[in-house]
Formats: C-alpha cells, structure tokens, sequence
C-alpha cells in the first residue's frame, strides 16, 4: 500500500486463490474512500498462541503428571514417596506442557497471524 497526497495504490488478494497468494493487479482509489485496512500481524499472533498452548499445556501436564504418579507408586510398592514428591511430579509435567505445547501454539499463531483492522473516519480529531 502506497499513500499519495490524495490517493492510495494498494494490492489485495484475489479471494477465488486457494493455498497459494494470488494478487489481483494493482488498483488506485481516492484517500477520502479509505475506510479500513485490514492486516495479520505476525508476531502479535505467535504471542497470543504461545499464552493459549502455554496455559493448555500447563493444566494438560500437570494432570498428565499426577496420572503418571499415581500409576507408578500403586504398581511399585513402598513408593509413595509423599504429597511433597506428588506435587513435584505434577509441577514437572506442567511445565512440560506448558513449554511444549506453547511452542507449538506459537507456531500455529505466528503462521495464522492475529488480524488487525484500522478504522478510519472522516470526523475532525478533538
């Protein structure tokens, strides 16, 4: 997108493409006909699929490593090892989680990307 004094060139993409970016050829409008420009902004993306995977995986691991605990201490005898070792293994595997599935959230978001829109209007700035 290129801003003039009184127009605005842009490309969009052509919305019959499937997978693969088709551009339709360059147009010209008037700056007064602007009302929005809609973006996908990358990095916010990958943010915000990082925070989700992260508290996902958080819960899914910690209550994976409480399962996991208490399998291995009915089938070993004498290893209980106590609420604190419980805690720990539960602990672990919530940061486990959180790590590995908040990097996969991070990718995911950071190749869809958060969509940004920018309202413009005509009213006079106060």
């Amino acid at each position: 997108m290129r801003l003039a004094v009184s127009t605005v060139r842009f490309v969009e993409r052509d919305p019959e493409s499937t997978w693969v970016s088709s551009w339709l050829p360059e147009r010209e409008a008037p700056l007064a006909s602007l009302q929005s420009i809609k973006v996908r902004n990358r990095g916010r993306g990958a943010l915000h699929g990082l925070a989700i995977g992260a508290g996902t995986g958080a819960v899914i691991g910690a209550a994976g490593g409480a399962i996991v605990y208490g399998v291995v201490s009915s089938q070993v005898e004498g290893s209980h090892g106590g609420a604190g070792f419980a805690v720990g293994v539960a602990a672990l595997g919530a940061v486990a989680g959180a790590v590995g599935i908040g990097l996969v959230g991070a990718g995911i978001g950071a190749i869809v990307g958060a969509p940004t829109t920018v309202e413009f209007s005509d009213a006079p700035a106060r």
